[in-house]
């Protein structure tokens, strides 16, 4: 049976500051820089809410599947970041290993068209 867990939620945005600054100027200051996310294409901020769970502001930085997404949903939720087992890792199969916005490598999951929202399976 597959056992992943959400360990971040990403939000597409256009501009990461702005996104920071408009869930709060106390909160903004909460965030900092990541890694660039090399499957998705993009640079951002981290938070780690109270759950344990790390929300991830993004901006793409290429024209990449962040950009992607943008173009056809406008500014939301566009990646979930798993680490587990079972399903998940049948469903990555063979997907070139790349650089996560959480510094660890990860997978884009088999299926979808550039611009839809992205899963992760992190390695």
């Amino acid at each position: 049976m597959a056992s992943e867990a959400v360990i971040a939620l990403g939000l597409a945005t256009v501009d990461v500051e702005r996104a920071a600054a408009a869930i709060g100027r106390t909160t903004a200051s909460l965030f900092r820089a990541t890694s660039r996310d090399e499957l998705l294409g993009c640079r951002g901020l981290a938070m780690v809410l109270p759950s344990g769970r790390t929300l991830l502001l993004m901006e793409p930085d290429t024209e990449g599947r962040l950009a992607a997404f943008l173009a056809r949903h406008g500014e939301g939720l566009a990646a979930v970041y798993l680490a587990g087992s079972g399903l998940a890792v049948a469903r990555a199969g063979s997907g070139r290993p790349g650089l996560t916005a959480l510094g660890r490598s990860g997978r884009l999951l088999a299926g979808g068209r550039p611009g839809d929202p992205g899963i992760v399976l992190l390695d």
